[in-house]
């Protein structure tokens, strides 16, 4: 199912990602990492949101800083092989971690949005 949609977005001329960070504050200590896709869906001609993925923040980092989220997002569209040059629009609760104009995720190398 996640292959149909794959094949989907990357046939879109453009896409953008929305972002939801929710902790889970019980003996397992989660930060995770939701990430939705928006595209042109070209069979439909209609504009899809549908879910991407869910990721343990720090299953792979030591924190949910800027960075650490801005890695695991470029490393989630790589692996996904979804062009980030084709990443139109990017979406969040409007913490300073994700749009922090100094140090938030939209800042890092490598995650420039074209508008």
């Amino acid at each position: 199912m996640k292959e149909s949609l794959l094949k989907d977005v990357q046939k879109s001329p453009a896409f953008g990602i929305l972002i939801v960070t929710y902790e889970v504050c019980d003996i397992s200590v989660t930060e995770n990492l939701m990430t939705f896709t928006q595209f042109h869906d070209s069979t439909s001609e209609s504009v899809c949101t549908q879910f991407l993925s869910c990721e343990n923040i720090l299953s792979e980092f030591s924190s949910a800083d800027a960075e650490s989220i801005a890695q695991l997002i470029i490393s989630e569209l790589r692996d996904d092989n979804l062009d980030v040059s084709k990443l139109a629009g990017f979406s969040s609760d409007g913490a300073s971690v994700m749009v922090g104009k100094c140090s938030g995720v939209t800042t890092r190398k490598g995650f420039y949005i074209r508008l």
